[in-house]
């Protein structure tokens, strides 16, 4: 993509990622009467998770040229709310949970969405909710990502107010850890373990829950994944809405999580460094050779399609954003040279008491090994390129050879 005002990584399209669910925007999908009335907005994903509202006074409203020139879906905090059905595809065991908004005004729990642990006047028994994502919590404007799993319940709560501007709220659950970030920031992590918890509910809900508890703003986007995204994946994803919404991202310096390896092989075949790195924006990679940028090498994978002895050596990569740079642990390029015996072992003539000598020379890598025999059968210890009888006797006549490997 193009770099934005905010000077981001931007893009203009949503990256693709394995396991989406979910995805309404108020810019496709949605069905409106001529006041701007909306009875249903459909699901981009292509599941068919569809959310709708038939009753017109409890229906939300399109809104044209609300943020960045596109529209949202403003509801008004007392009535107005749409409702999906939840089947079995839509009940991960993990999740992921990003929504573009606005909060206007405060309520008790303004939610974003939610899918309940019950419907009806008994979903207010704990557990109330098998997830939630709120714009506030008893009042207050910070968001709020609250779930529940099969041992025990986690809420984490950004420190950030949010009230009156556009937001990136971006939220997951891996099994382990419920993490919040806000405009690319982790705002906070809670800890319980196990797949997410689901009631008979089956229904969820945009814009509040049932008689309670609706959002004052705006929503220009939502997307659920049934996994956790990767720190790549649900920056690449930030990054989407963050150009097309023209919102900032908080930076973070490159902090790389995977180091490249040591390779051994052969001449011939193809060696690849791999180094794996977060950041925002979105990191840049110069690979070195002995601290000597690579021309070209530039991507966070680096590849010697053919290698040759002059390979050999140790290799790093320098990784860069607006926000810092950091430079990787060496990975060293070791070239497999298959023995060669330059000089062989010569037969020698002792008396008994003498010491006898043998030598080998040879070359190859990595550093190679020996083993002497007498007679085809191993000498126990006889493993340098010399071996040395101090003391010959008539035993020891006999015929020496030495594999090098």
């Amino acid at each position: 993509g193009a770099a934005g005002k905010n000077g981001l990584d931007q893009v203009s399209t949503l990256p693709s990622y394995s396991g989406m669910k979910l995805w309404l925007k108020a810019d496709a999908g949605v069905v409106k009467d001529a006041s701007g009335k909306v009875s249903s907005w459909l699901d981009q994903s292509g599941n068919g998770n569809n959310v709708s509202q038939a009753t017109n006074v409890n229906q939300p409203t399109w809104q044209n040229s609300i943020v960045n020139g596109r529209p949202v879906i403003h509801l008004n905090g007392s009535n107005q709310i749409l409702t999906g059905v939840t089947t079995d595809a839509f009940k991960p065991a993990n999740i992921t949970v990003m929504a573009v908004y606005r909060m206007t005004g405060t309520g008790t729990y303004p939610r974003i969405i939610t899918q309940p642990y019950r419907d009806g006047s008994a979903g207010w028994i704990t557990p109330w909710a098998t997830w939630l994502l709120t714009a506030g919590r008893n009042n207050a404007t910070n968001p709020d990502f609250w779930i529940n799993s099969s041992n025990g319940n986690a809420s984490t709560s950004s420190s950030t107010a949010t009230q009156g501007s556009f937001a990136i709220l971006s939220c997951s659950y891996d099994g382990n850890n419920n993490k919040l970030y806000l405009n690319g920031q982790l705002q906070a992590t809670t800890s319980t373990t196990g797949p997410l918890s689901y009631g008979p509910a089956g229904t969820f809900y945009v814009g509040g829950s049932p008689s309670v508890e609706y959002l004052n703003g705006d929503i220009a986007e939502i997307f659920i994944y049934d996994r956790a995204l990767s720190d790549l994946e649900r920056q690449a994803v930030e990054a989407y809405v963050a150009a097309k919404y023209a919102l900032p991202l908080v930076q973070s310096a490159p902090v790389i999580t995977t180091q490249p390896e040591s390779i051994s092989t052969t001449t011939g075949q193809s060696a690849t460094f791999t180094v794996v790195a977060t950041g925002m924006p979105t990191p840049t990679y110069q690979w070195q050779k002995s601290g000597v940028a690579i021309s070209g090498a530039t991507n966070a994978t680096f590849t010697i399609p053919v290698v040759v002895a002059g390979d050999a050596g140790t290799y790093s990569v320098v990784v860069t954003n607006a926000a810092g740079v950091v430079t990787s642990a060496n990975a060293d390029l070791l070239i497999d040279v298959p023995p060669n015996i330059t000089t062989q072992p010569v037969s020698t003539v002792v008396g008994t008491g003498q010491s006898a000598s043998f030598t080998v020379g040879a070359t190859g890598a990595p550093t190679l090994t020996y083993q002497w025999h007498k007679n085809g059968i191993s000498i126990s210890g006889a493993t340098n390129s010399t071996f040395t009888i101090p003391v010959a006797a008539n035993v020891d006549a006999a015929a020496y050879s030495v594999v090098v490997a």
